[in-house]
């Protein structure tokens, strides 16, 4: 018996729910730099990581990329989709999804222009501002909480490039936005590259979020959300984050 059918044969008998074919799971996602993006190298960081995972058992990793405001409607309607991330743990739907453990964390800050002083130590510090905020995305649920109420003042936009766009144009304060997508878009989108040097993020974070895998709320998404957490045991996530991030 070769080296190779040694280690399958462990495999199987050692780890429940090993996949021998390359079984496939399909999983719905979004465009979001770095973390996830089809034009990306993997399909972006997180993107990466979660095919890691599902490599070190056996299962092929399939991604379909929709706009984000369709990602969850895919994921609920569509059978051959298992589930979609990333997904802040906060704000998974319990009635219909799966969370898994964390595939990497979202650092979410205030983004403003260089000259524009944004001082705040507490959430309520900041109703005197207007804030960018991108439709359908979750921020954290204190902020979230007092844009409910009121008590925050927000403006909108389709993409975290037109809502810093905006802030170059004076037409917000500042922008709500994860610090990495920040960078990324400063070096990647033209009209923010060429007034990059004016944004600046503020070192003050709303919160540092985990992101997750959520899956369909049955049992072959049970099985699967077992496997994929034991296969991300086996996935260096800081190294794959350090080499798309550049770090």
């Amino acid at each position: 018996m070769s080296a190779k059918s040694v280690m399958l044969f462990v495999l199987l008998i050692l780890v429940p729910g090993f996949a021998l074919g390359g079984e496939r799971v399909v999983l719905a996602t979004l465009e979001w730099p770095p973390y996830t993006g089809e034009s990306l190298p993997e399909g972006g960081a997180t993107s990466e990581v979660v095919r890691e995972a599902f490599k070190v058992m056996g299962y092929d990793l399939e991604l379909r990329f929709f706009p984000w405001n369709r990602v969850l409607e895919e994921a609920r309607q569509d059978s051959e989709i298992a589930g979609y991330f990333p997904e802040y743990p906060d704000n998974w739907r319990r009635d219909r999804f799966l969370k898994s453990h964390s595939v990497g964390v979202s650092p979410l800050g205030l983004a403003s222009r260089a000259g524009v002083a944004i001082n705040w130590q507490t959430l309520e510090d900041l109703e005197r501002y207007t804030l960018g905020t991108v439709a359908g995305y979750a921020n954290t649920l204190e902020f979230d909480a007092l844009v409910a109420k009121g008590r925050l003042t927000t403006d909108s936009s389709n993409s975290d490039a037109l809502n810093l766009r905006k802030v170059l144009a004076g037409r917000v304060d500042a922008a709500v936005v994860d610090g990495n997508v920040f960078a990324y878009l400063r070096k990647a989108d033209p009209m923010l590259r060429a007034g990059g040097g004016e944004l600046v993020l503020h070192d003050r974070l709303l919160g540092v979020i985990d992101l997750v895998v959520c899956f369909q709320d049955t049992e072959e998404g049970e099985e699967l959300r077992r496997v994929f957490d034991q296969g991300l045991r086996e996935v260096d996530q800081g190294a794959i984050y350090r080499r798309h991030l550049g770090e």
